[in-house]
């Protein structure tokens, strides 16, 4: 359980529109629990491919893909000696030769434009699975206390993922609150 000064640190991160470095400098921050939904999105990776994994955090997702996938990991501090650099609220996409899946699991609530982040993925044209918390009526939560900045419902997030260009191929819910998604880019012919 996060103490009430840290959730406030977090809302003021939140308001400042900043990358919260404190947070993710560290990687005791990144829970357990969350480990499922690389398992998860582990499930839907093929043998063979070359996966950039954005956001990377822990790592999680490489326990879970096959042993002749190939593991790209890119987050905001060096995660270990491969990982490639990149704030993903401030910078471009990395760009990796051979990339067929790109991942993003668990950073979607903390992207300053994530209809831009997600155009620049589309760009990429590889698969794509990523997570998102939804807003939900039924159930608000404070959103800027778990330094999430954006705030999409479900319709509105599968609509920032279609208006990006992807086709959406599976659908999950993690648990009650949380998605998982495997898009795919639009045939390099297909009609609008």
């Amino acid at each position: 359980m996060d103490s009430p000064e840290e959730l406030e640190r977090r809302r003021r991160v939140v308001a400042s529109g900043a990358t919260d470095l404190d947070r993710w400098k560290e990687l005791g921050n990144f829970r357990p629990e969350w480990d499922v939904r690389a398992e998860a999105a582990g499930r839907w990776i093929g043998a063979g491919s070359t996966v950039l994994d954005l956001g990377c955090g822990k790592m999680a997702i490489e326990r879970y893909l096959l042993p002749t996938t190939i593991y790209v990991p890119s987050d905001i501090f060096e995660r270990d000696n491969r990982t490639i650099i990149c704030d993903l609220n401030d910078s471009s996409l990395p760009r990796v030769a051979g990339v067929q899946v790109v991942t993003a699991l668990g950073v979607g609530e903390d992207l300053t434009d994530l209809p831009a982040f997600y155009r620049n993925v589309a760009a990429l044209q590889c698969r794509f699975i990523t997570s998102y918390h939804p807003v939900r009526l039924a159930h608000p939560i404070d959103r800027p206390a778990y330094g999430w900045v954006n705030s999409f419902s479900l319709l509105e997030w599968l609509g920032v993922i279609v208006e990006a260009g992807f086709d959406v191929r599976e659908l999950v819910a993690l648990g009650a609150h949380e998605y998982l998604i495997a898009c795919d880019p639009p045939a390099p012919n297909a009609i609008p």
